[in-house]
């Protein structure tokens, strides 16, 4: 019974240290390694959710996003779903290239949960929401490079495991760029191997009224084939964009809204 209880405590010791091991690097720079891995990368697939709960308008919300960033995070393809309250699901893609331009397919009812495929690229109608600045107007996007967003660690919880590969994990705060109601905590996972962003979670709470929880998790690095730009664009006017876009915001939670309208997470 001895060596029985010996073995289990042994197995369980081993476990928890494979899980959870103390950084060999510090903190500063496993994030400076991070962002120089992530400014190399080419293609990586992105998976994230949001949902948001507003108390004083009794009002929930989830958003998703499947899709995909490339070219250092200059450019993204998402599947877009944004479901208020279980009441209706709202369905659209979009594409942000590096010229500024935001292009989208109609948005649409929907309750079959379909799974992202760039195929819609080739298949379906796309309408210009942003025109293009003709300049690059996106550098790249935040979750690729942390240290220019105001994030700061507050806790080095060491090394642990996360889709069965070994990350560098950090507890974080988020400087007050919604306002200083607002308060922002979350986690940074890192891969030891790579230093690419692997996960970030963001738990953000307003005066104990309004509450959202983003959790991104980024995979497939440097193995997603490339998009490519649409040809079937829908040529519209002015008048016919800003109604489009008057749209988007009533399927929008005014939460999330207040939310996207700040810096980018």
């Amino acid at each position: 019974m001895h060596a029985r209880t010996t073995v289990i405590l042994t197995g369980t010791f081993t476990l928890v240290s494979c899980i959870a091991q103390e950084s060999a690097l510090a903190p500063e720079i496993v994030l400076q390694r991070s962002s120089q891995a992530n400014r190399g990368l080419q293609t990586v697939e992105v998976h994230a959710f949001m949902l948001t709960k507003d108390k004083e308008n009794d009002e929930k919300a989830r958003l998703s996003l499947q899709g995909q960033l490339q070219h250092a995070g200059t450019e993204l393809f998402a599947h877009i779903t944004i479901d208020t309250q279980g009441e209706s699901t709202t369905m659209f893609h979009m594409i942000i290239l590096q010229d500024g331009s935001i292009l989208i397919t109609e948005p649409r009812q929907t309750t079959a949960n379909t799974p992202y495929s760039t195929q819609s690229i080739e298949t379906e109608e796309w309408i210009p929401l942003i025109p293009p600045t003709h300049q690059q107007a996106v550098e790249q996007f935040p979750l690729l490079d942390i240290q220019k967003q105001g994030i700061y660690i507050t806790k080095d919880r060491g090394i642990s495991l996360l889709r069965n590969k070994k990350h560098y994990s950090y507890a974080t705060v988020m400087d007050n760029r919604f306002g200083e109601e607002f308060v922002i905590r979350g986690e940074l996972w890192v891969d030891i191997h790579t230093f690419f962003t692997s996960r970030i979670v963001w738990n953000i709470e307003k005066e104990q009224q309004q509450h959202a929880t983003l959790n991104i998790d980024v995979f497939s690095h440097n193995t997603v084939p490339p998009f490519s730009v649409p040809k079937h664009i829908r040529t519209i006017s002015e008048e016919e964009r800003q109604k489009l876009l008057e749209r988007i915001l009533t399927i929008t939670p005014p939460f999330l809204q207040t939310l996207l309208e700040a810096k980018p997470l």
